[in-house]
């Protein structure tokens, strides 16, 4: 019988009997790693939760106010050491009025004052974000600054800004009219100084925010005349006419003379709803004290209003 070669190889059995224990030990070596990743994140989940757990409820770490720490704080806490330490510290604005000594003003008396628990609740919330499930976390690495909270009652600054006022506004002048050399010549208006107040309120606000006491200069802006020398010169040629003959007054057996000059002394221009009917008036308290100073006998008699159809007079008081 002839012996037959084929081409097929001849297993290796060597081979065959060392590839079953190296699939072995593959998956035993994949599984050690499965195993192995497991725990770590095990380790570092607990470890997480153990963190959130540690700062739940508290200020978290390296957060500060003011340079003022308080990490490990509960609100209430942090609430209380920001009223003892950073209120007193902020509780004075000193005022630079342009008008001698700077002016030490409370920030209560300005409706004012630091909202020490907005400022703790800010301090909270630094480091801790909501994700989208809604659970909130704080995550290392959020501390740092927070600004302080101003509170303020807009009705109280406003009343308390009139003392400032006082001291750093300085009045505008009107416009006015004189008769000299038989002509009307008009008296220029001027511009007074005012507080700024939305700009006073924003400056004590940045200092107040970067942790210092406002001290610094009121800020101040324009202040309009009501009649302007515009308004005054425009009104001029109807003074001229009005203030060209005199005017007396009588009472029984008394009468008082005015003088164009001494009426233009009194006139002033209507800046009121009917200034297109009767563009100048005497109704103004430099006319009313000028007619006191009449006769006792006569009766105060004030000539309210005049315009094209000539002067109308408003009720008279006996003398």
């Amino acid at each position: 019988m002839d012996a037959r070669i084929t081409s097929e190889p001849i297993a290796d059995a060597g081979s065959s009997r060392h590839a079953k224990p190296r699939r072995a030990t593959s998956r035993l070596h994949g599984r050690a790693w499965l195993v192995g990743a497991a725990i770590v994140l095990a380790l570092l989940l607990v470890g997480f939760t153990a963190l959130q757990l540690a700062v739940r409820g508290k200020v978290g770490r390296g957060v500060r106010a003011s340079g003022i720490g308080l990490q490990g704080q509960t609100l209430d806490q942090a609430t209380a050491t920001l009223e003892r330490k950073l209120a007193p510290r902020l509780a004075t604005a000193t005022l630079q009025t342009g008008a001698g000594a700077p002016l030490s003003v409370a920030l209560t008396d300005l409706g004012m004052r630091l909202d020490a628990r907005a400022t703790a609740e800010a301090a909270l919330a630094r480091g801790r974000h909501r994700l989208p499930g809604g659970a909130v976390v704080w995550l290392p690495g959020g501390g740092g600054e927070v600004a302080p909270v101003l509170a303020v009652r807009a009705a109280a600054f406003s009343a308390g800004l009139a003392a400032v006022k006082a001291v750093a506004d300085t009045a505008p002048r009107d416009a006015r009219l004189t008769f000299a050399g038989g002509a009307v010549k008009v008296v220029p208006s001027t511009d007074g100084r005012t507080v700024d107040a939305l700009a006073l309120g924003r400056a004590i606000r940045a200092s107040v925010a970067a942790g210092r006491p406002f001290s610094g200069p009121v800020p101040m802006m324009a202040a309009a005349p009501r009649v302007t020398t515009a308004m005054a010169q425009s009104r001029a040629g109807a003074a001229a006419t009005y203030l060209a003959t005199p005017v007396t007054l009588r009472y029984r057996e008394t009468s008082v003379k005015l003088t164009p000059s001494a009426m233009a002394d009194m006139l002033t221009v209507n800046t009121g709803a009917d200034a297109a009917s009767y563009p100048l008036t005497f109704d103004n308290e430099r006319a009313r004290t000028r007619l006191k100073r009449q006769p006792r006998t006569v009766p105060v008699v004030a000539v309210a209003r005049t315009g094209p159809a000539g002067h109308r007079a408003a009720p008279h008081r006996a003398g």
